[in-house]
């Protein structure tokens, strides 16, 4: 095939996600789809990890690489292995914590890891920044001072935002890596008293507003980025746990598993849009290139799972497609951090 010309996108841009990866929380088995949910492959890293759980694997910015982490109770690894074959290229080892996230930054040079150590003296999240090849770029910088459910940026701030279990929010210099404050969420619903329980941080496009999703109140809070106290909410239902925006900064679908429904959220019209339900679980979610589709990986967590297709502006469910029983991560290329190469002939 002959190349003419080549353009360049960066960012969220119009065009659809190609590539799907879901993994197997049962052996870390990778199973790709592509556009149109076709299974095209299942993908076996080269090295095993028989002695750790699977936590996840990530589409890399590049489209032809991923990132896969396994852990223990007390360690841990994160390999870089190429999406056509599954040979793993580089690999980092955390020897005294287990990797909890894993961030590609939209830089194409930057990796995000949170590791969490525990001890009788408490739990720390450390974070560290990688290169693409997973080599350290600087030392970890300790963000919790207990284990870590959410990390959040935009490409407009210089900001990184940490939640921190425990209802904190820890605000963080990415470009100079230090500490800059943390603030305790600790605002209560008014008619119930109920905590916030946060589960999912995120940042809107211009870097003005920083998400917190509350499991304990139901609700999504809008934090002023200068003051990171609430200006608004938009109610989603109680048990709201895992959370995926759009790139555009639209949509918001956020998963209840205790319900088995899954939430669409317009976040500028601060209005619920959808509210499909399914007969399965639903473990993972993630939001196309195209910020008008959302992917979720549910299961039964024994012998049945889906990858469900949902049309953001109508919020309904367009197809699905078979999948791993018991899901622990989900992935998409392009995604919101990916640039996209668009060949012309």
């Amino acid at each position: 095939m002959v190349l003419l010309a080549a353009t360049l996108l960066l960012g969220a841009c119009a065009t659809p996600s190609r590539r799907i990866a879901v993994t197997s929380g049962d052996d870390g088995t990778i199973l790709l789809f592509s556009a149109g949910l076709r299974h095209v492959d299942t993908l076996r890293l080269s090295e095993g990890f028989l002695d750790r759980s699977p936590v996840g694997a990530w589409l890399a910015p590049d489209g032809t690489t991923l990132y896969a982490a396994h852990r223990s109770p007390t360690a841990g690894a994160l390999v870089r292995a190429r999406v056509a074959d599954g040979t793993v290229l580089d690999r980092v080892d955390f020897f005294s914590g287990s990797p909890a996230i894993v961030y590609p930054l939209y830089d194409g040079r930057t990796v995000l890891a949170a590791t969490v150590t525990h001890a009788v003296a408490g739990s720390q999240t450390l974070l560290h920044f990688l290169g693409t090849d997973l080599s350290a770029q600087s030392e970890p910088i300790p963000v919790c001072s207990a284990g870590i459910r959410g990390l959040a940026t935009a490409r407009t701030t210089d900001r990184l935002y940490a939640l921190c279990e425990g209802d904190v929010l820890v605000d963080l210099d990415r470009r100079l890596r230090t500490f800059v404050r943390s603030v305790e969420l600790t605002a209560r619903d008014a008619p119930t008293g109920a905590a916030c329980d946060a589960q999912a941080v995120a940042v809107s496009s211009n870097g003005s507003i920083v998400f917190v999703l509350c499991a304990g109140t139901g609700t999504i809070r809008y934090l002023d980025r200068v003051t990171l106290e609430p200006v608004d909410s938009l109610e989603v239902g109680v048990g709201a746990q895992i959370w995926a925006r759009s790139p555009d900064g639209q949509y918001a679908v956020m998963l209840r598993p205790a319900e088995r429904e899954i939430v669409v959220a317009d976040l500028r019209r601060r209005v619920v849009t959808g509210r499909p339900l399914s007969d399965l679980t639903p473990y993972a979610v993630t939001v196309g290139s195209d910020s008008r589709t959302a992917f979720v990986a549910a299961g039964d967590g024994v012998a049945r799972g889906a990858v469900l297709e949902i049309d953001l502006v109508s919020g309904a469910v367009v197809r699905e497609h078979g999948s791993a029983a018991r899901p622990v991560a989900l992935s998409v290329w392009p995604g919101e951090e990916s640039p996209v190469m668009r060949w012309k002939r």
